[in-house]
C-alpha cells in the first residue's frame, strides 16, 4: 500500500511571509501590524484581510485553534455560558451581582453572526420591491 496523500490546505506549507503573518496574529497584533512585521509592503497590509482569507493561510488558523481545543462546539458553548454573563459592582460599600447585558449582548451577536442569522452587510440586488415604491412615494409626497 502507497503512502495515503493528505489534501487537507492546513497541512500545505505556508510561504515564511504567511508563516510569520500567522505567528503575528496569534500574539494579538492587528492584520495591519502583522502583516508589516511579517515583510508585506505597505501597500499589500492595507489590505491584510486578503492574507487572511487565503485559503492556506486561514486552514492553518483554523487548524491551530481546533488543536488548540478551540472546535465550533467549544466556541458554542463558550457564547451560550455568556448569554448569562453576571457582574458584581459595588452599591453604598456592598457587592451586587447584576446581569452583564454589555457581555450578553456581544454573545448573542456572535451567535447571530455563527449561525448566519446576523449579516451586517447589506444586500443590493438592483430590484425595486415594495420598500422602493414606498420610499418613491415619500420622495413624491416630499416634494408636493
Amino acid at each position: 500500500m502507497g503512502k495515503k496523500k493528505g489534501n487537507s490546505l492546513a497541512r500545505r506549507k505556508l510561504s515564511l511571509r504567511q508563516s510569520k503573518y500567522k505567528a503575528n496574529r496569534l500574539k494579538g497584533m492587528s492584520q495591519y501590524n502583522a502583516a508589516v512585521a511579517a515583510g508585506y509592503a505597505e501597500t499589500t497590509a492595507r489590505k491584510a484581510c486578503k492574507i487572511e482569507y487565503n485559503e492556506r493561510v486561514n486552514a492553518s488558523m483554523c487548524d491551530h485553534f481546533e488543536r488548540a481545543g478551540l472546535t465550533n462546539k467549544a466556541i458554542a458553548e463558550k457564547v451560550t455560558a455568556l448569554t448569562e454573563a453576571e457582574k458584581t459592582i459595588g452599591i453604598d460599600g456592598h457587592e451586587v451581582r447584576t446581569e452583564d447585558n454589555a457581555a450578553r449582548l456581544k454573545a448573542l451577536e456572535l451567535a447571530g453572526k455563527f449561525t448566519g442569522k446576523l449579516n451586517n452587510k447589506l444586500e443590493v440586488d438592483g430590484k425595486v420591491g415594495h420598500h422602493g415604491e414606498f420610499l418613491a412615494a415619500l420622495i413624491v409626497r416630499a416634494g408636493a
